[in-house]
């Protein structure tokens, strides 16, 4: 039970023990109710949010118990019926009582809720953040435009988000061609800048001039500061870059935290285990990195010796593609099957960020949804830390093995090759149709592929493959599929 649903009957019982005999007992109770539950819906104290929040509330109830108060006493005077018991205690009872529950109710709205009873919350230098966040590359786009997202499909999307609690959110310069930025600015600022954690990455592949794109990126963003900023994408194509002396990309990061900019700085990681260490070899202070992290990467893509060597240097982990671009949110039907027999009412999904619960150096888990109904679905399973048992691992195991003898080419839908293609080639929907022709049989349920580039006008030119955070031989796999009927 939230126990500041009990602030407003102890503190009537208070102002009613107090004696008072005019119309301040109402007040006191609204006044002491509406601090606490104020707080215990994460209003900060000292902000102009809580001064508002606080002052609105406690006024406008108080004004209204006022009135009630001496319209109930006025009442009960004219009408006679006084008898043996104290009118004016009588009244102050009644009256703190309706005080209380008059502020309850519309502090205690959806939104509140929510706030207060699903999400969980990690301590990280003194901020509560929510263990789950939005992930800014997967907001639905507008029809036949990939680069531009649909405003009303995701503003509501960021308001459900902000109403299940979460409040971190995650974007980058390069996401669907800038836009990302833009929408997350545009949504987010209908909100107080103090109630949410705002992250976004720099891409030396996508830009070289970093203070350009720092600027660009706080005005479409539209705030003065970046509670997280991020070098976008380590890997063995841009590590040179990024340690360079002479571009000194570490070196303008902290200039800006600093100056109050930038809050934290960390970086992305696609990197091999060689490159990582060989990173943090030559700058060990980063306050936070973002990998991919799930159970079929745990070996596929070498996670777990990722997340040990971070664990190792004291780097709070954040994770990325959680459920490998949606792929572990459907398995295939054996896999579905062994998850199914041992926990028939969980959703497949569930399996995967409660594996991740079980590393206790994973602070927040990203997730791209596209639509409300996945922000609600996913924010339930995170009202509480429920890592998986022992027999409950096995089983994932099992489920595991039996997926990746189906799964076809590992792609997660990140889109990053698709900017490099001379021959604009959809590769991600490609791909997806390719794995769904070997699994199903058929491709009819991937709508736009009849109508995309066939992979037959790939030019081997080799520009897509730097790009992969999956590190697909992509070339290969378009040989494949043109060769597929």
């Amino acid at each position: 039970m939230n126990t500041s649903l009990m602030i407003p009957a102890i503190t009537t019982a208070i102002s009613i023990g107090l004696g008072c005999r005019t119309c301040c007992s109402p007040i006191i109770s609204t006044f002491l109710s509406t601090y606490v539950v104020s707080h215990s819906n994460g209003v900060k104290k000292g902000s102009l949010s809580f001064a508002s929040f606080f002052f609105g509330k406690m006024v406008s109830v108080s004004l209204l118990c006022m009135v009630s108060a001496l319209t109930a006493r006025q009442f009960i005077s004219e009408s006679g019926y006084i008898g043996s018991f104290n009118l004016r205690f009588f009244s102050q009872a009644a009256m703190s009582a309706i005080g209380a529950v008059m502020v309850i109710c519309p502090l205690y709205s959806r939104d509140r809720i929510k706030e207060a009873e699903i999400m969980q919350y990690k301590m990280f230098k003194g901020q509560s953040i929510s263990t789950l966040g939005l992930g800014g590359l997967r907001f639905p786009s507008k029809k036949n435009n990939t680069d531009s997202i649909d405003r009303e499909k995701g503003q509501k999307i960021v308001d459900e988000a902000i109403s299940c609690g979460i409040n971190y959110f995650d974007t980058a310069h390069s996401y669907q061609n800038g836009d990302s930025e833009r929408f997350l600015g545009e949504a987010l600022s209908k909100y107080p800048r103090d109630r949410y954690y705002l992250a976004t990455k720099f891409y030396v592949a996508y830009s070289r001039n970093i203070e350009k794109t720092f600027e660009e990126q706080l005005k479409r963003c539209r705030t003065d500061y970046f509670d997280f900023y991020l070098f976008h994408c380590l890997d063995e194509g841009t590590i040179d870059a990024y340690t360079d002396k002479e571009l000194d990309y570490l070196g303008f990061l902290l200039k800006q935290k600093k100056a109050g900019r930038i809050r934290n700085i960390g970086f992305s990681s696609h990197a091999s285990l060689e490159t990582l260490e060989r990173f943090l070899d030559w700058y060990d202070g980063f306050d936070m990195a973002l990998i991919q992290l799930n159970y079929l990467d745990w070996t596929l893509l070498e996670a777990k010796r990722q997340y040990e060597i971070l664990t190792e240097h004291g780097i709070p982990v954040w994770v990325m593609e959680p459920m490998k671009g949606g792929r572990l949110s459907t398995l295939n039907e054996k896999a579905a099957a062994i998850l199914k027999a041992e926990k028939p009412e969980d959703s497949l999904s569930s399996w995967g960020f409660r594996f991740l619960q079980g590393l206790l150096n994973v602070h927040t888990v990203l997730s791209g949804m596209s639509e409300p109904r996945q922000v609600i679905e996913n924010a339930a399973l995170f009202d509480k830390q429920i890592p998986l048992t022992e027999r409950e691992m096995k089983a994932l195991q099992r489920a595991a093995v039996v997926f990746m003898g189906t799964m076809g080419v590992p792609c997660s839908g990140c889109r990053y090759c698709c900017s490099t293609c001379p021959s604009g080639l959809d590769i991600p929907l490609l791909i997806k149709g390719y794995n769904e022709r070997n699994i199903s049989g058929s491709t009819w349920k991937i709508g736009n592929l009849s109508e995309t580039k066939s992979a037959s006008e790939c030019l081997a030119c080799g520009a897509c493959l730097k790009r992969c955070p999956q590190k697909i031989n992509i070339l290969e796999v378009m040989k494949k599929i043109s060769h597929t009927k």
